[in-house]
């Protein structure tokens, strides 16, 4: 229900792909994207359908300069095979390692 409420929220969004196999929430400003949430059903993972969402954001709002996406190590390597820069973070919980990933679509020839 928290997940929800925060969808609602009028610059939060939450997308999901036409075989409903994959799932990205965001917060939109402006030019500016936060990656809120991403997933894809495990038996659909390593098929380019995280990438493609992304690149599906960049596409829905062309005006967006920078991506940043908070992370925790096992989904930070995702995120660098896409480009995005990553930071780590001061720890907030112990025995967690998190990292700020940030991709700036502007500079990117690939975007994605």
């Amino acid at each position: 229900m928290k997940a929800v409420k925060l969808y609602n929220k009028s610059n939060s969004i939450l997308f999901t792909t036409t075989e409903n196999n994959g799932l990205i929430g965001v917060k939109i400003s402006k030019n500016f994207c936060e990656i809120l949430h991403i997933s894809v059903l495990p038996s659909f993972q390593k098929r380019k359908i995280a990438t493609l969402m992304i690149r599906q954001i960049i596409n829905l709002y062309p005006d967006i300069e920078l991506i940043i996406a908070e992370t925790d190590l096992e989904a930070v390597t995702f995120y660098k095979k896409l480009g995005f820069n990553s930071i780590k973070l001061p720890s907030k919980y112990p025995d967690t390692t998190r990292f700020l990933c940030i991709y700036n679509v502007e500079k990117s020839l690939s975007r994605c």
